[in-house]
């Protein structure tokens, strides 16, 4: 029997000192805290729509032309016109915290030398309510613009009939029907079938 207890309490030391180890690495590292502190401060900026509605931008005195406002913004670039950039033109804008224009030199004029803001509604076709939503410019489908610089198209669907040879077919929009080469057809040409 003082074999069996040797051997018991021999046996026992071994895992009772592994506890024990455990018990003190638990303790010890229950007080770490992970801090990163790689250099790494990459931050993604806004993720911008492809539309291409030309801006001028500023910043520290140069101005620069981007395929949109958010692009604009995006690479910290103050928008202060829209269009493109004009060499050798000087700008004296003012405009709001949203970046709409409060400066009434900039408005549109009409024939008559008028304002926007002074002329009658109704001189404006798209204002016009004795006009069919057929006829209405802004009504009915969305504007579709030339293809942009990267040869990016919005997915709009207003499906236009294209030929290029002398095969037709129906492109998604003008734009991509721009971007193929394509020339725009009566849509009846379409309707017969591919040729």
């Amino acid at each position: 029997m003082f074999d069996f207890a040797r051997s018991v309490r021999f046996r026992s030391f071994p895992s009772l000192s592994g506890a024990a180890v455990l018990a003190v690495a638990a303790v010890v590292l229950s007080g770490c805290e992970v801090t990163e502190t790689s250099g790494n401060t990459y931050r993604p900026g806004p993720v911008c729509p492809m539309n291409y509605d030309p801006v001028c931008a500023e910043r520290r005195g140069q101005e620069r032309t981007f395929p949109n406002a958010c692009q604009a913004r995006a690479e910290d670039w103050r928008v202060v016109s829209s269009g493109q950039c004009r060499a050798g033109e000087s700008r004296d804008i003012r405009r709001d915290r949203d970046d709409s224009n409060r400066d009434f030199r900039d408005r549109p004029r009409d024939r008559t030398d008028r304002r926007d803001f002074d002329r009658n509604r109704n001189d404006n076709p798209v204002r016009d309510p004795r006009l069919t939503p057929r006829d209405r410019p802004d009504r009915g489908t969305p504007r579709v613009s030339p293809v942009a610089p990267g040869g990016a198209c919005p997915q709009v669907v207003q499906e236009v009939c294209g030929q290029v040879g002398n095969r037709t077919r129906i492109f998604m929009n003008r734009c991509e029907l721009l971007r193929a080469g394509a020339n725009e057809v009566p849509a009846a040409q379409c309707r017969r079938g591919n040729r």
